[in-house]
């Protein structure tokens, strides 16, 4: 059956051509009540080529739209934007949308959210676009999902679950963040840098005002320290460890790379205080994690 479909009706516009890729988290699963329970009605992955344009109406549901690669436009108020890698757009339910690709592909994730719960919010905001890091994550758990559904897999229905959950957890916190508009522009930033950033040099010496001038939010090392302890509950340098934790937890899971070799690729020149640190975390040297949980 062709994707290629248009509709002209009360002026809405449906164009799907046939170069566009989507994935569907399939909703009507029963393995997916406890997403459809809290108000996540439908969810998918689209890469999008060629033909592509949406006008209509209403939702009949709050869109949730992120843009992982490419550019897509956006109508709003008979003005046109362009949408970027980094940006969510947000439009409640009952809000006229018309919006298609601009560029050779447009590669987004998106959630259909019913008017309840903490959803029910969002009709208070209006049309909106900003940045946000989340894209990224959610187009990993959603190709998750859809992909334990391809089998009975092994534990297929807890690993399913597990990942209903926290996709649930990351949405709640994308709101959350945008219900305080003051703060939702530091929250991203601070993400962009431990998890962007921080974590693809973890080799790098890290220092406080190190951290503080890399975030580009031009302030000071400490008023950037009481800003990681408010925001992520955690000062700039624990962040740093557990980054540098996590890593060296999954290189010694995964790799047979030396354990001088993995203390050296998360930035300890010390292997005793790198095996110190590990310890402290996970409650095992290094050492003796790898004997128990290597592959």
């Amino acid at each position: 059956m062709a994707k290629n479909e248009q509709k002209e009706k009360l002026n809405e516009i449906l164009r799907i051509g046939d170069q566009c890729q989507e994935k569907f988290l399939p909703i009507s699963s029963s393995k997916l009540e406890f997403i459809k329970s809290h108000g996540i009605c439908f969810a998918g992955t689209s890469i999008l080529k060629g033909d592509y344009e949406i006008r209509r109406k209403t939702n009949n549901a709050h869109l949730i739209h992120y843009t992982l690669s490419g550019t897509g436009w956006l109508e709003i108020n008979g003005k046109q934007r362009t949408l970027s890698p980094g940006d969510i757009w947000i439009s409640p339910d009952g809000t006229q949308q018309h919006y298609g690709l601009k560029g050779p592909k447009w590669q987004v994730v998106w959630f259909d959210l019913k008017d309840q719960g903490p959803w029910a919010i969002l009709k208070n905001i209006g049309t909106c676009v900003r940045k946000s890091v989340m894209g990224a994550r959610f187009k990993q758990l959603l190709e998750m999902l859809i992909w334990e559904f391809q089998d009975n897999r092994l534990h297929s229905e807890n690993v399913i679950q597990h990942g209903s959950e926290l996709l649930l957890a990351y949405l709640e916190r994308e709101f959350k963040v945008e219900y305080d508009s003051k703060n939702f522009d530091v929250v991203n930033k601070l993400h962009k840098l431990f998890y962007e950033k921080v974590k693809s040099r973890l080799r790098y010496s890290w220092t406080v005002d190190s951290l503080a001038d890399e975030s580009e939010m031009f302030i000071s090392a400490d008023y950037f320290s009481k800003l990681c302890l408010k925001h992520m509950s955690m000062s700039p340098m624990k962040i740093v460890t557990r980054l540098r934790m996590e890593s060296a937890r999954d290189l010694l899971h995964s790799t047979y790379y030396s354990i001088n070799k993995i203390s050296e690729l998360v930035g300890y020149t010390n292997y005793f205080a790198f095996s110190t640190a590990f310890k402290k975390r996970y409650g095992l040297s290094p050492r003796a994690f790898r004997y128990k949980y290597s592959i």
